[in-house]
């Protein structure tokens, strides 16, 4: 840690992963893709806990269209991860080694009402370890006024699945144990539910000419079962729940222009009102309740994309995210860049620059624990089979 973040020591993160991904082309003019994923994790964290995390994934899709009217996309997924964490003094995770599953299944349908009407509905269900089954619907209006505009509409139910902090997260005091009850600051709730947002999306899409596009989305959505910490029933310390509810409220847009074929400009804008109020009968403690603590008030990003020769790219992004309320994170700008070179058609060789603007800032959490993205240079080779 920096002078800012005094007693605090490094936290040493390492990682790698594999994707494989087969798409084919069937009869019918349908298609089918099957995409599989590993992931791994190491995070040591002095003090607190080390942690050894496997991630695999399975997902397959397929999709056709059915009759003049109907375009069907459905599929299936498996993921499991294998989590080992060796606790210290500061947090445990208990159990400390836990395998985690999720199982899902969905189906879309998008039907043509006429030349420029479509409408698509669609399902997916989800099971996880902690809560079971999850449903997940939406519904979409698409309508196309002329041939370079397109005004929809949306409504979607999604849900934040519990993870191990809202279960299995424990912050012990001292002595841990008393007449052989545990005793803690902080633990996880065994009720901790699914936190709940639905969601209202009202957007409108223009292509300008050939070379420039813009399109503004309006979205409200209303959560329940936010997470808050709340009195252990138990006697001692605070154990997550679900005891807050709120809406957020904004805008979103973006405009996309090419003034030359090798130059590429992009903006975007995120701009939101975000309020959080803990339900009856809670007595949150955390002063951090719901969504204010990990989402700011506005957004932008500017990106420059340039072909500068053969199989070669020049890319400068410029990002700002606005301050958080609780806990205190003060707004920041950085300037990432990014050359790449597409050695052949299969490989591609990539030097990126992230954070160049500033040597370290933080992102989220509280001081002066929290972890601060530094100014960072690496080389990525991806290989396309």
């Amino acid at each position: 840690g920096g002078l800012h973040q005094l007693g605090t020591r490094d936290i040493k993160i390492a990682g790698a992963n594999l994707v494989g991904r087969f798409n084919a082309r069937l009869d019918g003019g349908a298609n089918a893709s099957l995409q599989a994923y590993w992931d791994y994790t190491e995070r040591d964290q002095p003090g607190a806990f080390v942690q050894r995390l496997h991630t695999f994934d399975l997902q397959f899709q397929h999709a056709a269209k059915l009759a003049s009217s109907h375009n069907v996309v459905w599929g299936a997924g498996y993921r499991i991860a294998l989590d080992q964490v060796r606790n210290d003094r500061a947090f445990a995770f208990l159990p400390g080694q836990r395998t985690l599953t999720w199982a899902d299944i969905f189906a879309q349908d998008e039907m043509a009402l006429g030349d420029k009407l479509r409408l698509t509905t669609g399902l997916k269900l989800e099971h996880n370890n902690y809560t079971g089954l999850e449903w997940l619907p939406t519904l979409r209006l698409a309508w196309q006024p002329a041939k370079d505009s397109l005004l929809w509409s949306a409504l979607s139910r999604s849900v934040r699945t519990p993870s191990r902090i809202d279960r299995d997260f424990y912050s012990p005091v001292n002595p841990a144990v008393v007449d052989g009850v545990a005793r803690y600051a902080i633990g996880g709730g065994p009720a901790f539910e699914s936190e709940v947002a639905k969601v209202l999306e009202l957007g409108y899409r223009m292509q300008i000419g050939t070379a420039a596009s813009m399109s503004a989305t309006t979205f409200y959505s209303r959560y329940d079962k936010l997470r808050t910490l709340e009195p252990n029933p138990l006697g001692f310390g605070s154990v997550f729940d679900n005891g807050a509810e709120g809406t957020t409220r904004g805008i979103e847009m973006r405009a996309n222009w090419q003034p030359m074929p090798t130059w590429r400009l992009l903006a975007g804008l995120v701009a939101q009102r975000i309020s959080t109020i803990p339900k009856e009968g809670s007595k949150d403690t955390s002063a951090a309740t719901g969504l204010a603590t990990s989402d700011p008030s506005n957004f932008w990003m500017l990106r420059s994309s340039h072909d500068i020769g053969p199989r070669q790219e020049l890319d400068f992004t410029l990002r700002h995210s606005g301050k958080l309320a609780r806990p205190a994170v003060p707004s920041y700008t950085a300037l990432d860049v990014r050359y790449g070179w597409k050695i052949r058609r299969d490989l591609e060789l990539s030097v990126v620059g992230q954070n160049l603007l500033d040597g370290a800032h933080p992102e989220y959490g509280a001081a002066p624990g929290r972890s601060e993205y530094e100014r960072a240079v690496f080389v990525k080779l991806v290989w396309k089979q």
